[in-house]
């Protein structure tokens, strides 16, 4: 059978071992920061370019770092809520 070869890819960027404790960032944690990183800095330009908003914009800084801090929650609570409901029978 054909097939097309992947090299073995470890799902952790880096580990450290700290005191016993095992701390890894994962690729996939990755794509999670430079996401909400990337969508704050994009609202913020957005807010910041006065053409696109006659009058005054819709949001203030303080409700970016709002909209940031509920997101980060969100995804935090969402995928633990998606682990049980998946992966824990």
């Amino acid at each position: 059978m054909n097939y097309l070869p992947f090299p073995p890819v470890s799902p952790e960027i880096f580990a450290l071992e700290i005191g016993g404790f095992h701390l890894a960032l994962r690729w996939y944690a990755l794509a999670y920061i430079a996401g909400l990183l990337g969508g704050w800095l994009l609202i913020r330009r957005a807010i910041r370019t006065p053409r696109l908003w006659p009058g005054a914009p819709v949001m203030t800084e303080a409700q970016v770092e709002q909209l940031l801090t509920w997101a980060i929650g969100g995804v935090i609570l969402g995928g633990r809520i998606g682990y049980v409901l998946f992966y824990q029978p």
